[in-house]
C-alpha cells in the first residue's frame, strides 16, 4: 500500500508538472521539464518495485525506492531556492521512499 500511495503522491506532482510546462515562462519551463523527466523515472522505479516486491526481490525494490528518491531530489534541485511549487509534496515523498525502504528491509534475510 505504501508504494501505490507513493506512486499516486509522484503521479499528482507529475500531472501537475506537465501542466507547467505548457503556462510557464521559458526559464521555469526548463526546469519543469527538466524535473517532469524525474518525475516520470520516479514513477517508472516505483512501478518496478511493486513488480519486484511480488517476486520477494527485496533488495531489488529498495534500491528503486532509492532510485525514486534520488529522482525527487534531482527534480527539487531543477528549482532555485525557494521557487519549487512542491516543497512539502516532494518531502512528504520522500518520506513514503523512507517508509517503503525501511518496510521491505524487514524482508530481507542475511
Amino acid at each position: 500500500m505504501t508504494l501505490q500511495l507513493a506512486i499516486d503522491r509522484v503521479a499528482e506532482m507529475n500531472a501537475y508538472t506537465k501542466t507547467q510546462i505548457i503556462v510557464n515562462t521559458m526559464s521555469l519551463k526548463e526546469a519543469f521539464e527538466k524535473c517532469s523527466q524525474h518525475l516520470d523515472y520516479a514513477i517508472s522505479e516505483l512501478q518496478d518495485a511493486q513488480v519486484l516486491l511480488g517476486k520477494k526481490e527485496y533488495l531489488f525494490a529498495i534500491n528503486n525506492a532509492q532510485h525514486m528518491k534520488q529522482s525527487i531530489e534531482v527534480c527539487q534541485s531543477a528549482f532555485n531556492r525557494g521557487e519549487s511549487p512542491f516543497e512539502d509534496r516532494s518531502y512528504g515523498v520522500w518520506v513514503l521512499g523512507d517508509a517503503v525502504v525501511v518496510f521491505l528491509d524487514l524482508f530481507v534475510t542475511d
